[in-house]
């Protein structure tokens, strides 16, 4: 039975509703009553609703504060609010916060509020259900577990995904079947807001996801994130397979948009007709997902290595076009067109990508004497948007809004010499080199000693530490987009030495790279 929270600081109005309609018609009880948002949020907060009746006006925090409060974290929840004639502009906001009705007070009936509530009771219906009970819940997440421990055991297969896992009896036959990655994402939003809004709907999702593909066949969602699922799709006896697997795509990524304002992006391994073809499924699948990153789409069913280079390519040009539109000083335009053209060098690595993105902005900061603890909190929420994002599209957005953030800050056109500026080349091309004073001399025509007088001159910084600092701030990129251990990314930034390293590491940034990256995950 859904449960209604009626917010009204009318009490005539509250009694009415609550006494007058038949709630039980409509699979509905009466759970609470509350005289304001606040204490309607109390409630709400307390006995998780599926429908609240609320008043738009009402005093300490009105209707419209506490639908604003509620969808931070929660898409499901139905709304009905009441209103007068004079109040439509506050009904339009509440509206675009996904009310589903409204109800005006002077003309309320009861055969036009049964009619509302028909009305939400079918959005209700709708809704994909999850599977309540703690030890339900608890016996699902350690059958997924179990799963997932089946599915990426490098010596596995097919067979002892079926024998063991507890779908065996629904797959121990099946040969022809096709493997889904999904990746949920939300837009815009700071990892820890992202980590919240779907921790308290992964449940929800999944139910949606398990219930869009039994429609279409036998099938098992497994979940191994709170933002990435995969789908194993029965495909045996069915015609037109990929016309089938793109008419579920579609559901997905609308019910999912619909019913938990999510978006999705769904990479699809190719249909396989052999279980010894399972863990190339697997791969196909991620690899498709990642290949999403630079596509206009939000499906994709496993492409060719050359078509999603195509892909790569044409967004690397897009970049290079939006530098031409955007950076007014021909130096530093020259200069970043080199450096997003040496982006092809990454192939197709959505990771690779972002961190190349984001050290071409600290180059670019780098080159205009700004020191980190200087860059505006503006800044910094950009660079976390690139490394969060889940598309292309998404990532040179706020890339583009960076590149602008920075240059806001004056660029003196003649603070640096060409020789410094030579240098400075240099060093941003062979950053994982070894570097020594001889070569940088050689490459500005002067002696190593007046090379480092004239840096420090203009530069205000030592030419080591600069080096220094640099690399540091590339092995930040490092350190919070993968997994490798310090001594790898140590390589990476021309640290031969790890124990070197991390001394640097540490004088520069105040922590080990261990500590960084523990930091930069919380």
């Amino acid at each position: 039975m859904y449960r209604v929270l009626i917010i009204e600081d009318e009490i005539l109005v509250s009694i009415g509703l609550k006494n007058m309609l038949n709630w039980q018609k409509f699979n509905m009880q009466v759970i609470g009553e509350a005289p304001n948002g606040q204490a309607g949020y109390r409630m709400y907060q307390e006995k998780k609703p599926d429908l609240i009746l609320t008043d738009i006006k009402m005093p300490i925090m009105d209707g419209l504060k506490l639908i604003q409060a509620v969808r931070q974290n929660d898409k499901t929840t139905r709304f009905i609010i009441l209103t007068c004639y004079q109040e439509f502009d506050l009904v339009h906001q509440a509206l675009r916060l996904g009310v589903s009705d409204y109800i005006l007070k002077l003309k309320m009936s009861m055969p036009e509020m049964e009619a509302v509530l028909q009305r939400v009771k079918k959005e209700l219906d709708a809704r994909p259900r999850i599977k309540t009970g703690t030890q339900q819940i608890v016996n699902r997440l350690a059958e997924n577990q179990a799963m997932l421990k089946l599915l990426y055991n490098p010596k596995g297969s097919f067979h002892d995904f079926c024998l063991h896992a507890p779908i065996a009896s629904e797959f121990s036959s099946v040969t022809n079947y096709t493997v889904m990655s999904i990746l949920i994402f939300i837009s815009e939003q700071p990892a820890a807001d992202k980590a919240n809004s779907l921790n308290n709907t992964s449940l929800l999702i999944w139910d949606l996801l398990e219930q869009e593909a039994q429609k279409v066949n036998n099938s098992h969602v497994v979940r191994k994130t709170d933002d990435q699922y995969l789908i194993l799709l029965d495909l045996s006896g069915k015609q037109n397979p990929d016309s089938l697997i793109r008419g579920l795509c579609q559901n997905i990524n609308s019910s999912l948009q619909t019913y938990i304002s999510v978006n999705s992006l769904i990479g699809v391994s190719q249909p396989s007709s052999s279980q010894s073809e399972f863990i190339s499924s697997l791969n196909q699948a991620q690899s498709a997902l990642d290949g999403l990153y630079f596509s206009d789409v939000t499906y994709l069913i496993a492409l060719s290595d050359v078509e999603q280079l195509k892909q790569y390519l044409k967004c690397i040009e897009d970049l290079y076009s939006s530098i031409s539109l955007l950076i007014i000083n021909q130096e530093i335009k020259a200069l970043l067109q080199t450096k997003v053209l040496a982006l092809k060098q990454h192939r197709f690595s959505p990771q690779k990508y972002r961190e190349a993105l984001i050290y071409i902005l600290y180059w670019l900061a780098a080159r205009q004497n700004l020191q980190p603890e200087q860059m505006t909190p503006e800044f910094s929420l950009l660079v976390q948007y690139i490394k969060e994002s889940a598309h292309y599209s998404i990532a040179k957005k706020h890339w583009i809004k960076a590149l602008l953030v920075l240059s806001q800050q004056p660029i003196d056109q003649n603070i640096h010499s060409r020789e410094i500026q030579r240098v400075i080349t240099y060093i941003d091309n062979n950053l994982g080199s070894k570097l020594c004073l001889k070569t940088l001399a050689e490459q500005a025509g002067m002696s190593p000693n007046y090379l480092c007088s004239l840096f420090k001159k203009e530069m205000s910084i030592n030419i080591f530490d600069y080096i220094n600092s640099i690399r540091i701030e590339k092995a930040k990129c490092l350190l919070t987009d993968n997994d490798q251990k310090a001594y790898v990314i140590a390589g990476e930034v021309g640290f031969s030495d790890e124990s070197y390293f991390i001394r640097v590491f540490k004088r520069v940034a105040g922590m080990t790279p261990n500590e960084y990256r523990k930091r930069a995950a919380n």
